[in-house]
């Protein structure tokens, strides 16, 4: 077989990420520009003729080392199994014959190349099948023999080689294998993998890597039936994933190589026909046919980015060798337009490449292919997810204090479009305003959530008043905290000051009981017989009961009411105030 990613920074953080976003794919745009499209334009390459191999032969592995192409195993005239070991030399354009492949001769191999090293192994020699496995050292021009591939005796495999480890699988004994095998020359062990897919098995297929990935297409399955399916396996997942078919005919004995990160597919069952395969569109183009035209059985290794097909079989068996030279290419900086670009009287409205192509006008024959990339940015009007702040939010260097839509235009230079940024921005606030009764502070915020402060003592919260209402018991300096609406805002002090609330409590003739009570209790005063005036406020100042009377004790019933109520003894000259917890 063939070689082959809740603060107002945040909310401002949202513009950064969007404008940080588009700049990211500008430059994957210039990037594909520059160096993905200049590898499709190498499809239309022309193929050279090089030296011919010493002896013509088919079904034959390769591998490549350096600087240098390896070529070994395979079958002659009258179908004699051969052991001879060539070396192709590209700067020279020269083959030498090496010392002899010391395994049996044999057909039907597969061959790679780890570091270094090159490795042949499996085929089929005049004992049948064979299991064996063989690493070739170029500084010591000597071959070594490998643990042998475990499975057994195989025979029409597709090998590859990811990073430092190769792969081995599928093929023919007896029957179509889909088993598949991962070699670690530092270990020398095997270790299986998951199976090829497919259950009826593969042989005659070609292999190739690119980048951490192998991909694996076409051959034979049960008998002669062809095939046209394309996978990849990726060895961090030990997984298979079925790619887009290999165009034109299903094929076997074609030939598989990679370079600059593009596979090509080729040639096999007498066909001519070469395709290239992108990656990361998972799409293949057709390239220019074979140079010498229909061929099957060949092999192919790929030096310093340049492929190299050769020999096999058609109508007699070949020994030319070919390279796929890429075609001259200028490529000039991209003209970038914003919703869309006119040039030479023709509007453009999407990012493409203008390419023209001047035929055989390089060295060597080829085609001279200039590229015009265009980059069109679209304006675009984006709606972020609503904003809610607490007083104000600081959004694009404007402070907004209300409810309002935010709408920016950001313009850039990078991508020549502008854009605009609409935003629905709450501003949500905690009323933090009080209202003072005698010596009752109330919050006016209702249904919020409360904690009073001593301003003398650094804002130190005065454990337990938690209440909406706060009865100062001493004199002192205190405050409101409060919050609501997600929101805390704090009151401004309010002093109390003159004769002290607790002078005034210690005056008091007066006694409540129950006091807590769920609405009944007794007002006492120790007068009996002077007239008076006994009135329960709540902390607005309200009158919500008033009784009048001579007795010493005076029985309230306020069941409809609840809280910290004030008691208020007028008469003679004189009032008392109380307190009354109604619950």
């Amino acid at each position: 077989m063939q070689a082959a990613k809740k603060s107002i920074s945040q909310k401002n953080n949202i513009f950064f990420n969007f404008f940080f976003e588009r700049m990211i794919k500008f430059v994957f745009i210039i990037v594909l520009m520059i160096f993905i499209l200049p590898l499709n334009v190498f499809s239309q390459g022309c193929w050279t003729q090089l030296a011919d191999m010493p002896q013509s032969r088919y079904n034959l592995v390769s591998f490549e080392i350096a600087d240098t192409g390896y070529v070994v195993t395979g079958q002659s005239a009258g179908g004699t199994f051969r052991n001879e070991f060539f070396k192709y030399d590209p700067n020279l354009n020269q083959w030498t014959q090496l010392t002899n492949f010391p395994g049996t001769a044999r057909t039907g191999s597969v061959g790679f190349s780890i570091g270094s090293k090159g490795y042949v192994g499996t085929g089929r020699d005049n004992n049948g099948n064979t299991d064996q496995f063989w690493e070739y050292d170029p500084l010591l021009n000597s071959w070594t023999q490998k643990a042998s591939f475990p499975p057994g005796n195989r025979e029409s495999a597709t090998g590859f080689s990811i990073g430092s480890k190769g792969y081995v699988g599928m093929g023919l004994n007896g029957t179509t294998k889909t088993d598949f095998y991962e070699y670690d020359p530092l270990t020398n062990m095997w270790t299986q993998k998951a199976d090829f897919p497919v259950a009826i098995g593969r042989y005659a297929a070609v292999g190739f890597s690119i980048g951490s990935k192998g991909y694996v297409g076409t051959g034979y399955h049960s008998g002669f039936t062809r095939n046209n399916d394309f996978w990849e396996y990726d060895p961090a997942t030990n997984s298979w994933l079925q790619l887009a078919n290999v165009p034109g005919p299903a094929r076997a004995d074609a030939v598989g190589f990679s370079t600059l990160g593009v596979g090509y597919v080729g040639t096999g069952n007498q066909y001519m026909d070469f395709y290239s395969y992108d990656v990361s569109s998972n799409t293949w183009s057709q390239i220019t046919d074979y140079g010498p035209g229909n061929r099957e059985k060949a092999t192919a290794f790929v030096v310093n980015d340049i492929a190299y097909v050769g020999s096999g079989y058609y109508l007699s068996i070949k020994s030319d060798w070919w390279k796929l030279d890429p075609a001259s290419i200028v490529t000039n900086a991209p003209l970038i337009g914003c919703d869309s670009l006119l040039l030479d009287s023709m509007y453009y409205a999407a990012d493409t490449s203008l390419i023209t192509t001047v035929p055989g006008v390089t060295a060597n024959g080829c085609d001279s292919i200039y590229i015009q990339p265009i980059i069109i940015n679209n304006s675009t009007s984006i709606v972020l997810p609503p904003i809610t702040e607490c007083d104000s939010a600081l959004i694009g260097g404007i402070y907004y204090n209300n409810d309002t839509t935010v709408i920016q235009n950001f313009s850039s230079v990078v991508t020549g479009c502008d854009s605009m940024v609409t935003v629905d921005l709450t501003i949500n606030y905690a009323d933090a305003t009080v209202t003072t009764f005698l010596y009752t502070i109330t919050a006016n915020a209702t249904g919020a959530v409360y904690q009073w402060l001593n301003c003398d003592s650094n804002y130190a919260v005065i454990p337990g008043e938690t209440s909406q209402s706060f009865l100062v018991g001493s004199h002192g300096t205190f405050a409101l905290a409060v919050t609501e609406n997600n929101c805390t805002d704090t009151s401004s002090c309010i002093n109390f000051t003159g004769i002290g609330i607790d002078e005034v409590l210690n005056s008091i003739r007066i006694a409540i009981s129950p006091n807590p009570n769920t609405g009944n209790f007794f007002v006492s005063t120790g007068d009996e017989g002077q007239f008076k005036t006994i009135e329960i406020l709540n902390f607005l100042g309200e009158v919500v009961a008033v009784e009048k009377t001579t007795g010493s004790i005076t029985k309230f019933e306020l069941n409809d009411q609840k809280g910290v109520f004030l008691v208020r003894c007028s008469g003679n000259g004189f009032t008392e105030i109380g307190r009354v917890v109604l619950l």
